[in-house]
């Protein structure tokens, strides 16, 4: 008899993947998470894009939808006036045909304005066969009330029997027909893309949560599994100590992680509400989060208790701008020791200076510098303040007409703002004739580093 085909063992083979992902190193658990944070975040800004342009697209469209409406009234006006005239022979009905000529040319360039920037060529061509016709029709009216206010009333006549004025009014009101036919199309195929859009955004987040689960799962397993090792081996005061610092890096971990995503869904939130492009803002996320990156790299491994010199962080962050000399970017301070929870959003803000000096500062050309000067000192009430300069030197003057950081507006402006406010820090920016001046002050939580 044939054997019954052999049906893997998919329970098995669960344990097994939830196995692996259980032997998971922290430091791997870590990057995966915030992989995934990073990779969801930008399909959400991508999503918000496009309701962004959905709502654009209906707003265009509704104006446009107006101007057709007011061409076809303006005519009906003119029409209602020339009728009211021809058959009382009382100036006082030619009143909104006069008011239609005068407001004619107004509509139809509205109109153009409106709907002559789509790049359908098609459109175009409907649109100058509109302004034909209402040009036509508005000189067989026109015709006709002079006609009329000669005395001659049967030649005003025979031209209304011609016909000429219905067939041009016919023809115009099939071309506005087809013209608010494409607004209604175009307006649902933005609204449709933005459907199928948003029709990711739940998938997506149920993802991002069951992954955070499935790692946070991992490394509580994990330290449960190499403590009960540990207790098994050994009872030793030394496996005590390292059972009690591996319970420790768990909990720090764990702490981590929402810190983690707390600033990059920020991030990404207020991402979504920049003005530009996808590309433009895709690359700036991308690289604050890389800034991101080096500031957790540099506190990784300390407690949440351990002290940073802030030289060693300017340092981390200017790296990649520093000449071979390393005179281009100049360090000048004493010892100042920064805690774990105020690194990242100081890196985040030097970042941005950093950023923002390469491309229009004084990092953009080959003879500017940078001077960054900070020191501390007792505060009333405060504990210990510390001032840090940003001072930029040798680059592009500013514009004459550029508007202060504090009213632009801009993501890089808020972002600044609002990672300062988590250490309740201050941020003010100035533009003297040598370069651009930034000034951060903020409270010191530890005690001065050795």
């Amino acid at each position: 008899m044939p054997q019954p085909p052999i049906r893997p063992d998919r329970p098995g083979r669960l344990h097994a993947a939830l196995g692996r992902v259980a032997n998971l190193s922290p430091t791997v658990i870590l990057v995966a998470l915030t992989v995934l944070v990073v990779a969801i975040g930008l399909l959400l800004v991508q999503s918000s894009f496009a309701q962004r342009t959905a709502r654009q697209t209906a707003n265009a469209e509704a104006d446009a939808a107006i101007a057709l409406e007011t061409v076809e009234q303006t005519l009906l006006d003119a029409e209602t006036g020339q009728r009211g005239f021809l058959l009382t022979q009382d100036p006082a009905y030619l009143q909104p045909y006069d008011a239609a000529q005068a407001r004619i040319g107004k509509s139809l360039d509205d109109l153009q304005i409106k709907l002559g920037s789509t790049g359908d060529p098609q459109t175009d061509d409907r649109l100058r066969t509109v302004a034909q016709l209402s040009r036509a029709k508005m000189a067989e009216l026109d015709q006709t009330v002079r006609y009329a206010r000669t005395g001659n009333l049967e030649a005003a006549m025979i031209l209304i029997r011609s016909n000429a004025g219905k067939v041009s009014m016919d023809q115009l009101r099939l071309h506005l027909a087809a013209l608010a036919v494409g607004l209604r199309q175009r307006r649902s195929d933005a609204f449709a893309a933005a459907e199928r859009a948003e029709s990711w955004q739940v998938p997506l987040l149920l993802g991002m949560w069951l992954g955070l689960l499935l790692m946070v799962w991992a490394a509580q397993r994990s330290e449960r599994r190499r403590v009960s090792a540990e207790n098994a081996a050994s009872h030793t005061a030394r496996l005590r100590d390292l059972n009690e610092r591996n319970l420790l890096l768990a909990q720090e971990l764990n702490h981590r992680v929402k810190n983690l995503f707390s600033v990059v869904l920020s991030l990404i939130g207020m991402a979504a509400r920049a003005k530009g492009d996808t590309a433009s803002v895709v690359a700036g996320l991308s690289a604050r989060v890389h800034g991101l990156s080096r500031a957790h790299a540099l506190a990784f491994g300390a407690g949440p208790d351990a002290v940073t010199d802030i030289a060693a962080l300017l340092g981390s962050m200017i790296e990649p701008y520093q000449d071979e000399a390393g005179t281009r970017i100049a360090l000048v301070g004493g010892p100042c020791g920064i805690v774990a929870r105020q690194v990242t959003p100081l890196a985040l803000v030097l970042h941005e200076l950093a950023t923002n000096a390469a491309k229009y500062g004084a990092l953009s050309v080959p003879e500017g510098r940078v001077e960054i000067r900070w020191s501390s000192a007792q505060a009333d009430g405060a504990g210990v303040l510390t001032t840090l300069e940003w001072r930029e030197l040798g680059g592009p003057p500013p514009p004459a007409n550029h508007q202060p950081a504090e009213t632009s507006g801009g993501f890089g402006t808020k972002m600044t703002a609002a990672v300062l406010r988590q250490i309740a820090g201050t941020i003010t920016r100035a533009w003297p004739a040598e370069g651009a001046l930034v000034t951060i002050t903020f409270r010191c939580d530890a005690e001065p580093a050795d």
